[in-house]
């Protein structure tokens, strides 16, 4: 599904009146970066099939604008059922693709992943990127070690919503966040941008109750 632009403001109207939930792409062709990343937003648009994509020029719709309290370019607004759900400002693709995951399990990341900061501030931003982070090997449908398949077990066996990072896809995540973190393996659990552990700690405690109270707080 490609993405559609808006010629009219009934077009608008109609279009959030979607049975899929809509993104609405606020954007500007005199962008310094409207080639690119309307070329990112038409491959999220082919990769989420029940999900409706359209594209408006803010300032040709400034009313529109103004009633969904759009105040830069670009900006996503997701709707679901004409009432809307969420939005992201600024060309943040990755954000974008994990708001719109919001109803699944899993959230699989894009690599590399791409940030203005540096060092610390790279990775303090890296595991704030989802509640629950979980820096694995490979993905929760093809685990690439043991240790990772068995925490995906683990944390699908008490129906947890977790996002996932596949660190054999970023060689330089995968040793730099080893540093970050103070923890030389694989895989590991974050929650709301704290290290919880490894497979081992992980499976205390859910033995011991702590891990689901830890995952709901």
């Amino acid at each position: 599904m490609s993405v559609q632009k808006i010629e009219t403001e009934e077009q608008f109207d109609q279009s959030l009146q979607s049975s899929n939930r809509v993104v609405v792409y606020f954007c500007e062709e005199w962008e310094t970066n409207y080639a690119t990343l309307s070329a990112s937003v038409e491959t999220a648009a082919k990769s989420f099939k029940d999900v409706s994509f359209y594209k408006i020029l803010a300032e040709k719709f400034p009313k529109i604008a103004l009633k969904y309290g759009v105040t830069e370019v670009p900006t996503f607004l997701i709707f679901q059922g004409g009432q809307e759900t969420g939005r992201v400002n600024g060309a943040n693709i990755a954000e974008l693709t994990v708001k719109l995951h919001t109803d699944s399990k899993k959230v699989v990341f894009s690599y590399p992943y791409k940030s203005d900061a540096e060092g610390d501030e790279f990775y303090k931003g890296l595991v704030n990127k989802a509640p629950v982070l979980l820096f694995m090997k490979g993905d929760p449908k093809e685990p690439r070690c043991g240790f990772s398949r068995q925490i995906v077990s683990l944390l699908d066996g008490i129906n947890a919503t977790y996002s996932t990072f596949d660190i054999l896809k970023d060689e330089n995540v995968r040793q730099g966040l080893k540093t970050f973190a103070e923890w030389p393996t694989y895989p590991q659990l974050w929650i709301k941008g704290d290290l919880i552990g490894g497979l081992d700690i992980v499976r205390e405690m859910l033995e011991n109750g702590e891990l689901e109270a830890a995952l709901k707080g």
